[in-house]
């Protein structure tokens, strides 16, 4: 019975005398458990926030190479369907702005400015309107907002810029075109080099802080003419 007895009050950490065992964490064992839980957290947020790194770069570089394909599509649209009948494709004047650049193909007018990221305070980045008899006389639409009589509809979404933009014959061959469209991403610091030359030239830098905010999509094709009628 008293071995019992003994049994019982040392698993209830009471002393013989009546006394409570106050035995509680040393200053080491609390300082290694904080250590502990300190590089866990870390883990977690690294984690968290490299997921979220790669969901954002993934988003933008899908966002940015679709809205390419986009302008693409609608310019091999355009040179499919466009014969001398109701205009051809031109390379435009400059617009009166001294700027602004211009292609026509058929009756669409395509405006742009190079290399400014839109949207911009001054300018548009890449628009079509419907200019009927376009043709190589014609000179492109002022892309600049200041012009109240700018028309049509602007192709590039936010924060997006016009590295190339050339839809040229290609030579001894009736109906083809060259179609080289750059579609880029991101402020001017989110790029380790722009080249001065045309079509610019965009690389995102490997270490910038922006760099999940960039992105570049280039396409190039060969575009066959569908559509064929009289002089």
């Amino acid at each position: 019975m008293a071995d019992t007895y003994k049994t019982m009050i040392q698993a209830a950490n009471i002393y013989p005398d009546g006394h409570l065992d106050e035995k509680g964490v040393t200053i080491i064992e609390l300082i290694i458990a904080t250590a502990i839980f300190s590089v866990v957290l870390l883990i977690v947020l690294y984690g968290f926030f490299y997921l979220t790194s790669v969901y954002i770069k993934g988003y933008v570089q899908s966002n940015t190479q679709e809205t390419a394909v986009d302008i693409e599509n609608q310019v091999t649209m355009d040179l499919e369907l466009s014969n001398g009948g109701v205009g051809s494709v031109y390379k435009l004047e400059t617009a009166s702005d001294g700027i602004s650049q211009g292609v026509c193909i058929g009756d669409n007018r395509y405006s742009f400015d190079l290399n400014e990221e839109y949207p911009d305070n001054t300018y548009y980045g890449l628009m079509v309107d419907t200019v009927s008899g376009c043709n190589g006389l014609t000179a492109a639409q002022s892309v600049t907002k200041l012009n109240p009589n700018e028309t049509g509809e602007e192709l590039l979404g936010e924060h997006m810029r016009l590295g190339a933009f050339s839809v040229t014959p290609v030579s001894g061959q009736s109906g083809l075109y060259n179609v080289d469209i750059t579609v880029a991403y991101g402020s001017d610091s989110a790029f380790s080099s722009i080249s001065s030359s045309a079509p610019y030239s965009y690389y995102c830098a490997p270490l910038s802080l922006g760099n999940n905010f960039c992105a570049v999509s280039p396409l190039q094709m060969v575009v066959q003419q569908q559509v064929t009628g009289a002089q």
